[in-house]
């Protein structure tokens, strides 16, 4: 019940806080776009890494979005893929603890409905650019989904192929689906072709990934966690204890 009416409040908000002035780093793809009619090849917009991430299909989105709208608030497009990626999640704890007890299958539900609709998750809806925080992982949940019931068929396959690319060049993390979906491949026992091939595939992401890759800030990733132990165990708080919270 406090998950639900957790969730509610946050649902509410989403109209109240929505707006189409640009935050933080969205002036950041603006001057993309300002470069790229001023006549910049678009694939070295597209390419160049932003604090160590590809941002490959976020940068196609907001140039759609200048297109064909006028650069309006993706809000809702981004609430879209995250309720998506919630029933999918839902149907596979259905389909995971439908022959066990309810008890399980209501406490696996309720622990994806507090961390997927927190108030915590208030930027990711309102803030366009956070778009890719959001299709990172549903489009890698999607690529994973397909592998797990594609029964080896080529169709099927090449649609998960190209979720994980979708999750890849999105964010950075999104290049760690590449060894889930090998080692599950291999779990489910699948023809070595196509193990062959995802391995292939991965590999060759992962290496375009890191080619003139630049390197974010020392005050992020491991570097910047050694060299600040202490506001790293607070991060980890608050991504953890986050969504108990009503106010983010």
């Amino acid at each position: 019940a406090a998950t639900l009416a957790m969730d509610g409040y946050t649902l509410a908000q989403i109209p109240r806080a929505r707006t189409n002035v640009p935050w933080w780093d969205e002036w950041a793809r603006i001057n993309e776009l300002m470069l790229f009619h001023q006549g910049q090849p678009l694939w070295t917009i597209l390419w160049s890494p932003f604090w160590g991430h590809r941002f490959v299909m976020p940068r196609l989105l907001v140039l759609a979005n200048e297109r064909w709208a006028s650069l309006t608030s993706l809000t809702y497009l981004s609430l879209s893929i995250h309720v998506a990626h919630i029933v999918l999640l839902l149907a596979l704890v259905i389909r995971i603890f439908g022959r066990q007890t309810l008890a399980l299958g209501i406490l696996a539900g309720t622990i994806l409905l507090d961390l997927m609709l927190a108030p915590l998750q208030m930027e990711n809806f309102v803030w366009s650019l956070q778009i890719a925080f959001l299709l990172v992982y549903a489009a890698a949940t999607v690529s994973i989904v397909l592998l797990t019931f594609s029964k080896g068929r080529w169709p099927i396959l090449a649609s998960c192929i190209a979720f994980a690319l979708i999750s890849s060049y999105t964010m950075a993390n999104g290049i760690l689906v590449w060894p889930v979906l090998v080692a599950l491949a291999a779990y489910l026992r699948l023809r070595r072709p196509v193990l062959i091939l995802f391995g292939a595939i991965g590999g060759l992401v992962i290496a375009s990934y890191v080619w003139h890759y630049q390197l974010p800030s020392l005050g992020m990733g491991v570097a910047g966690m050694v060299r600040d132990p202490l506001h790293s165990v607070a991060l980890l708080g608050l991504v953890l204890a986050g969504p108990l919270d009503f106010i983010s």
